[in-house]
């Protein structure tokens, strides 16, 4: 018998467990436990992008402030303000090339 369990666990100890197991009437090749390995490995990293992407789609609408709210995505309230105002510079300094922000220019008459 071969026998293959994944364990994930998250920062808030949240644990989710993979198991595999290959029984056959006779001896169970090394190549077959490999393969049956990979299989599992392609499931776990199909949960892990899964999930990934499901965290980035909510801190996207929390930052909108349509989204759930910042605990919902395992980070503290007081980050996500600062995220947001980075964010806001980045997109800023990607879309004009500029080091810094633009400055405002004010007009006299």
């Amino acid at each position: 018998m071969c026998s293959i369990k994944i364990v994930l666990e998250n920062a808030h100890g949240q644990q989710q467990t993979f198991t595999r197991s290959l029984e056959a009437a006779g001896d169970i090749s090394a190549a077959a436990c490999l393969r049956d390995l990979r299989s599992l490995v392609g499931e776990v990293q199909t949960e892990l992008n899964a999930a990934l992407t499901r965290q980035v789609d909510d801190q996207r609408s929390a930052e909108k402030g349509k989204g759930k709210h910042p605990a919902a995505t395992g980070q503290s309230s007081g980050t996500e303000d600062e995220e947001s105002d980075d964010s806001e510079d980045s997109k800023e300094e990607k879309t004009n090339g500029n080091v810094e922000p633009p400055k405002k220019i004010k007009k006299t008459s």
